[in-house]
């Protein structure tokens, strides 16, 4: 087991901010790829302070059974638009964001119900269905989101108390996924891509000699 990376401060929580909503403003679009290579500077800022990105290693052998919310397509294009949008999301292929795409649960929340706290350990990520919530530092409301947005993201890669609070502005609707579907999500279709590589490598003539760790 790896140790957790250290807490953000305040100002870099400001500025990590939320994934925008599609409908985002050209200034919000600006301020959005901002906090998008912001939050990108915060995790490479973790990285080298010797810190892996995930707190516990994924041990593959433990059972996982594959989960399955059903939605309907314009459910589905809400959240994967979302997922394209969040930088936490850009290096997987098509399949694995489908596969969480279908993990994904729905939840509605009440006005004024506070879905994440400040300082409470968490480790759900949210795309926003409907409604508008607040993120709120220290009593501040400091950004907002809505149809479309996500927030969250950083749960799914680090154990950390949640650096900012969410509220419902109105009642809402969101779908999430907690950070262990996510991981082993992740890691099992790793683990298959790299079993059929090695299976392909195996037919290659000058390659037969080779052990599998080769």
């Amino acid at each position: 087991t790896t140790s957790s990376p250290s807490l953000m401060s305040e100002e870099e929580t400001k500025d990590a901010g939320a994934s925008p909503s599609p409908s985002a403003s050209a200034g919000g679009e600006a301020a959005a790829g901002h906090a998008s290579e912001k939050r990108i500077e915060i995790a490479m800022r973790a990285k080298r302070r010797g810190h892996n990105v995930f707190a516990e290693t994924i041990n593959l052998e433990e059972g996982y059974n594959r989960v399955h919310v059903p939605k309907d397509d314009d459910k589905r294009q809400l959240i994967l638009q979302a997922m394209n949008l969040n930088f936490v999301f850009s290096s997987l292929s098509e399949a694995e964001k489908s596969e969480l795409t279908d993990a994904m649960a729905v939840r509605e929340v009440a006005e004024g119900e506070e879905i994440i706290t400040q300082g409470a350990e968490g480790d759900n990520f949210y795309v926003v269905e409907t409604g508008v919530f607040d993120f709120v530092v220290n009593g501040e409301v400091v950004g907002s989101c809505e149809a479309g947005g996500s927030f969250g993201e950083l749960a799914l890669l680090y154990n950390t108390p949640r650096q900012a609070s969410v509220r419902a502005r109105e009642q809402g609707v969101v779908w999430f996924v907690d950070q262990r579907t996510f991981r082993y999500t992740i890691a099992h279709s790793t683990a298959a891509k790299k079993r059929e590589l090695t299976q392909d490598l195996g037919r290659v003539p000058l390659l037969e000699s080779l052990t599998p760790a080769q």
